[in-house]
């Protein structure tokens, strides 16, 4: 019984250090999509630890806090949990990433008050929302015109009761 049991804990040390890179790989390959990231955490749950190489995982945990994509945008924390991996490992090569199969995954994303208005503040933002046309109804023999807005200095509030507040002047 004994030697049973120094034979599994060997083989669990063998695999162990194997799950371990391939987390760290996977949270460098994350962690280079954003400008700068406080925490990130992956962990890639995998049995046997050699479909890895074929692209198959049976689990994939992310969880980061304060994930900046770009200077406007900031996430405050991004939870996501996926099952059955399924990824083309050729497509590894060339630089992108192709699913064999659609993706099962939930996810859990914070942004904050501040986050947000930061990024309806960006001009790339204010540039999107110039391009909106406002029709007002009216009477069919009035001829109307449509109406762009420019929308300047625009703010959310979250308030209580899961509502928001937009103003913009």
């Amino acid at each position: 019984m004994e030697f049973f049991a120094i034979l599994l804990s060997g083989l669990i040390s063998l695999v162990s250090p194997a799950g371990l890179i391939i987390d760290q790989v996977a949270a460098n390959a994350i962690r280079s999509q954003f400008q700068s990231v406080e925490q990130l955490q992956v962990r890639v749950d995998n049995a046997p630890v050699h479909q890895i190489l074929q692209g198959k995982a049976n689990r994939l945990l992310i969880s980061g806090k304060g994930l900046v994509l770009t200077q406007a945008f900031r996430i405050a924390s991004l939870e996501l949990e996926a099952e059955n991996v399924n990824i083309d490992p050729s497509s590894l090569g060339r630089g992108q990433v192709s699913l064999g199969q659609p993706l099962q995954t939930g996810v859990r994303l914070i942004l904050t008050q501040d986050d947000i208005n930061r990024a309806i503040q960006a001009p790339g933002f204010a540039d999107r929302l110039r391009g909106i046309a406002i029709d007002l109804p009216g009477p069919p023999q009035v001829q109307r015109q449509v109406q762009r807005y420019d929308f300047l200095n625009p703010q959310i509030k979250i308030l209580d009761g899961d509502r928001l507040e937009l103003s913009i002047n």
